[in-house]
């Protein structure tokens, strides 16, 4: 299953007087869909989510879902360092009514490619996205679920046909 064609707009979370500023969430929501973006990523990597609460969190994607009201598919990063915290998340996720989910290699904790695979495959088990195919990911690409791979991996790429994670190409200088 393909989850959307096209392109997806990572949204930024706007804060005024530290706390999430939902009017403008609700605005940028609408400029994107009205330039005719084909899906949004809440609490990605660019929105902030690693330094928001479990609660802040979920609010954004319960926000975004709500807003978007089935206009284009909404993926909510549910990522975290914590397997535990990211199985809840990404349940919450789900139960909130989001699309699919983002989910990054636990940062911050050094696992064994045994242990990233783990990570997944305990997120994948009771979420209702295609287990097989992240885990397939996870067992191919030594940084499973990286979003940015050395150019001898790019090829994977060109397997990936779900919305079950995406992989991006590019270089990093801080890979070896």
């Amino acid at each position: 299953m393909i989850l959307f064609s096209g392109a997806a707009t990572a949204l930024i979370t706007p804060f005024k007087d530290g706390k999430i500023d939902y009017v403008r969430m609700g605005r940028l929501i609408e400029w994107q869909i009205a330039q005719g973006i084909d899906a949004l990523v809440v609490c990605g990597t660019t929105g902030e989510a690693s330094t928001m609460s479990y609660r802040e969190r979920m609010r954004t994607i319960e926000f975004c879902v709500d807003h978007v009201d089935g206009r284009l598919p909404v993926i909510a990063g549910t990522g975290s360092n914590s397997t535990e915290n990211a199985l809840a998340l990404s349940r919450d996720a789900e139960r909130a009514g989001a699309d699919g989910l983002l989910l990054v290699t636990p940062y911050y904790n050094k696992a064994s490619q045994a242990g990233l695979i783990r990570h997944f495959q305990v997120i994948a088990g009771p979420c209702s996205v295609e287990g097989k195919n992240l885990i397939k990911i996870a067992r191919r690409v030594k940084a499973a679920g990286a979003t940015m791979l050395r150019s001898e991996q790019a090829e994977v790429i060109e397997t990936v046909r779900s919305g079950v994670c995406g992989i991006f190409r590019g270089e990093h200088s801080l890979h070896s």
